[in-house]
């Protein structure tokens, strides 16, 4: 039986100027806005190991998700108009990943 579940990787690019804490409070948006969705799980990415002694937190992949949900055209366009409306008039893009396949989507600055 094929496996009716998809994993997708959603890298986050802010703003040019942005630092760290601007990356992670749009990752938090992203997240919450995406558990509003029909998915089975988003998760924040992790980076391998932590060293000795490191937090939980020092692991984690900043400005990365990962999103479960059924392999489904629905699914799939639902994810992107998501997407597309997060991404509106903002300055930001997000690059979907899922199978070696690669979608970057760009927002637009309103300015």
């Amino acid at each position: 039986m094929q496996d009716s579940r998809a994993t997708l990787k959603l890298d986050i690019e802010a703003e040019p100027d942005a630092d760290a804490q601007e990356l992670a409070d749009l990752t938090a948006h992203l997240h919450e806005e995406l558990l509003q969705l029909d998915v089975d799980a988003v998760e924040l990415a992790r980076e391998g190991e932590p060293p000795p002694g490191a937090k939980a937190m020092d692991v984690l992949g900043l400005g990365t998700l990962l999103v479960t949900l059924v392999k489904s055209a629905g699914g799939l366009g639902t994810l992107v108009s998501t997407l597309q409306g997060w991404l509106s008039g903002q300055p930001r893009s997000v690059r979907i990943e899922l199978d070696g396949d690669v979608l970057d989507m760009k927002g637009i600055s309103s300015e």
